[in-house]
């Protein structure tokens, strides 16, 4: 596993595919190892307890660079989901970006039926489409209209997920950070037909104004408990 920190002193494009998240992980990371917790590296340890003590502010931001409204079985499936990766092994994981990458662990998400924020990334990938209505379905505490997603031609298996996730930078100042949304229709072979996708740029320093905002919200107990449950080894 390499250790890295915040990648300030790269220049180049790097991107995390999904064999990074899968196959290759387990060889570029010698120390690859979920089921005994002496083969993680301090940063490792350090990086999970992250996801743990701060889940609440990685579901805020997953809701907010995406525009899913996250409902406490969701959000026990991200949890899943990045534990199942995992995530925190990832070599391109950083004390700043936990909640992109666990953005990047989650696995296809139906979007048929569930409810997403006007303008969000996922609104906006959707809102030109023929075969897809979205319907206002209340609003949120803050007045943010919610949407529905419902086929107008009958049954439509449509999926999100993350699908790359990548940074540039060689400066504090410098650093920029993307996600490729990408929602697919299954194309009957275990892959997806692209839908529609879109990369968005997203804030480097987003997690570290949350944890450090002078007005903090405490979590809920339900994300407290999923964090207890499932982001622990």
């Amino acid at each position: 596993m390499v250790e890295v920190k915040y990648h300030l002193g790269k220049s180049k494009i790097h991107n995390v595919t999904l064999d990074d998240f899968v196959e290759t992980t387990k060889k570029k990371a010698p120390h690859y190892s979920i089921d005994n917790p002496a083969d993680m590296l301090p940063i490792n340890t350090e990086i999970l307890q992250l996801a743990h003590d701060y889940f609440d502010k990685c579901i805020y931001i997953i809701r907010k660079t995406t525009g899913l409204v996250i409902s406490d079985n969701l959000a026990e499936r991200i949890a899943r989901d990045y534990m199942a990766h995992p995530g925190y092994m990832t070599y391109d994981v950083t004390r700043e970006n936990v909640p992109y990458i666990m953005d990047r662990c989650m696995t296809g998400i139906g979007l048929v039926k569930r409810k997403i924020e006007k303008d969000s990334p996922i609104y906006k990938l959707l809102e030109s489409k023929k075969e897809i209505s979205l319907v206002p379905d209340g609003k949120t505490k803050t007045g943010i209209q919610l949407y529905r997603i419902e086929s107008t031609i009958g049954y439509l298996e449509l999926m999100f997920n993350v699908s790359n996730y990548k940074f540039r930078g060689d400066s504090t100042s410098g650093l920029k950070e993307y996600l490729k949304l990408h929602i697919g229709i299954p194309d009957g072979n275990g892959t997806y037909d692209t839908y529609s996708e879109n990369e968005i740029e997203v804030d480097p320093f987003f997690f570290n104004k949350m944890i450090y905002s002078k007005r903090p919200l405490p979590p809920r107990p339900e994300i407290v408990d999923i964090a207890n449950k499932y982001l622990v080894i």
